[in-house]
């Protein structure tokens, strides 16, 4: 929640040069196209933390816990990795758009790339999650974590890919 804040604190601090740079450049459309993914990014990246606290907490319990310890060491730093990878496009994107528009242009071939690399990783990330759920078996506690977990990689991906429309649209 914390983090959400610093958002808000920060988005209202970086606005205020964005809105005096959309008469020179347009960049109201793309501020006003790309505020909701940061947002969606920071939510999902807030949500994904707070799951993978009720992951940890909810292994006690498991008595497969010590029997496939290194299946679950697995699945946390497969999650620490898309969270880390998902902070790193956001903060990017946030600089992205402090940017003059001239000097914007300059970083979109860029900005594309490694957006799309992103993307390409968490898929790769998403693979391994799924062999690490099939190896943890059937009989799982945490079968609804695991359901909301799917769900806010699926809306990171998708922020991330609209993402990449913006600033595709900036060419």
């Amino acid at each position: 929640m914390n983090r959400f804040f610093i958002f808000l604190c920060l988005l209202m601090f970086i606005s205020s040069p964005l809105l005096a740079a959309e008469i020179q450049g347009g960049s109201s459309a793309i501020l006003g196209q790309m505020i909701p993914i940061l947002q969606g990014l920071s939510e999902n990246i807030e949500a994904i933390n707070d799951i993978q606290k009720q992951m940890d907490d909810s292994k006690a319990s498991d008595e497969n816990y010590n029997e496939k310890k290194n299946i679950w060491l697995s699945s946390v730093l497969t999650f620490t990795a898309i969270v880390s990878v998902c902070e790193y496009e956001h903060d990017l994107l946030e600089l992205f758009l402090d940017l003059s528009p001239k000097n914007r242009a300059r970083y979109v071939e860029v900005r594309i790339q490694s957006i799309e690399s992103s993307i390409k990783q968490i898929e790769i990330f998403k693979e391994q999650i799924e062999i690490n759920r099939l190896l943890l078996g059937e009989n799982q506690s945490n079968n609804h974590l695991f359901i909301m977990e799917d769900r806010i990689i699926s809306r990171l991906l998708s922020l991330l890919q609209q993402s990449v429309s913006i600033v595709k649209s900036i060419r």
